[in-house]
């Protein structure tokens, strides 16, 4: 079974399998048919659907505000260290 399953997937790969029904539907496997075609419907497709780039922090648009940072007190000469 397993020798038979892959000898099916080996002409199904190389066209075997399809080769008539090419010979036999020309015009379906052409034109705006044709791989190329679809490919490039495709990339039209995604083109349209991706998202603008956007050049904006991450933060930009938030509704509150960020408090400033305290002063570190390391670096204030009152704080005695014991």
């Amino acid at each position: 079974m397993e020798q038979l399953s892959q000898s099916i997937q080996a002409k199904a790969f190389s066209g075997e399998l399809t080769e008539q029904w090419r010979r036999d539907n020309p015009d379906r496997i052409s034109g705006d048919n044709s791989a190329a075609a679809l490919l490039e419907r495709i990339q039209a497709e995604h083109a349209a659907a991706k998202p603008a780039p956007q050049n904006r922090s991450r933060l930009t648009g938030r509704k509150t505000k960020i408090p400033p940072a305290a002063p570190c007190r390391a670096h204030h000469k009152e704080v005695l260290w014991s």
